[in-house]
């Protein structure tokens, strides 16, 4: 996948420690999801590793050119619930079609696809004989 420059993330993190620790097991080099974004000529993709996560506890949100994505987990440890919860917002690019976003959650990947608007999407211009 060809890595995308358009998106501009910001990550929240919020639990005890570090969100989804107790998914990714300790000591892992990072404690946040492992996102990749592509664009083509019709679309956007983001993939996101939630190992773990039910499309339940996974929640979307759309408000103007912002993408929210959200999930939670509630892991027993040592006889104790702890709950991770993870964050991350996208603003999406001006030529991305905020109501045509499918997403699916497989094999522990998210995947988000937002479509680009008609008037964005390459086109063949006709010359015209004259």
């Amino acid at each position: 996948m060809n890595t995308m420059t358009l998106w501009n993330n910001r990550i929240a993190k919020h639990g005890l420690e570090d969100a989804f620790d107790g998914l990714l097991g300790a000591g892992t080099s990072s404690s946040l999801p492992t996102t990749r974004t592509a664009a083509d000529a019709e679309r956007y993709t983001i993939e996101m590793d939630m190992p773990g996560v039910t499309r339940e506890a996974v929640k979307l949100h759309i408000e103007s050119d912002q993408l929210s994505v959200s999930a939670s987990r509630t892991v027993k440890q040592a006889g104790q619930e702890r709950e991770y919860v993870y964050q991350q917002r996208f603003t999406l690019p001006t030529d991305a079609d905020s109501g045509a976003v499918k997403a699916t959650l497989k094999d522990g990947v998210l995947t988000l696809h937002i479509g680009k608007r008609e008037e964005a999407k390459p086109r063949e211009i006709q010359i015209e004989v004259s």
